[in-house]
């Protein structure tokens, strides 16, 4: 077993988890920022981020249902879930194990192998 390799991935695994915290922690001031420029105008600016490259808002559609429908599909999607577990119950639902490479990081002080990243 190679145990600098695994340090590296444990490393990363570390990184990952601050970083996507400092993500969505920049972004929403990011977007402000960019909505304040870009006030009264038709254009989102494509903002240039050196040799990186450039920072736009897109658009994304929410969409919001009338009530009626939206009851609907909330039970629909309940019925849906519910024989999804009947079929895990029963058998008729078939399932494969697969392997996956979990990292607990371990904190300071803690005795056990951590907390999953």
């Amino acid at each position: 077993m190679d145990k600098d390799l695994f340090f590296h991935y444990a490393e990363l695994k570390i990184q990952e988890k601050r970083l996507k915290k400092e993500i969505s922690e920049l972004a929403p001031v990011i977007q402000k920022q960019i909505e304040e420029t870009s006030a009264g105008s038709d254009q989102v600016p494509k903002v240039p981020v050196g040799e990186l490259g450039a920072l736009t808002l897109a658009r994304k559609k929410v969409w919001t249902f009338p009530p009626g429908l939206a009851v609907w599909i909330e039970r629909t999607e309940m019925e849906i879930e519910s024989r999804k577990e009947e079929a895990k119950a029963n058998g008729t639902a078939t399932a494969v194990e697969k392997s996956e490479l979990k990292f607990f990081e371990k904190k300071a002080g803690d005795k056990s192998h951590g907390q999953e990243v």
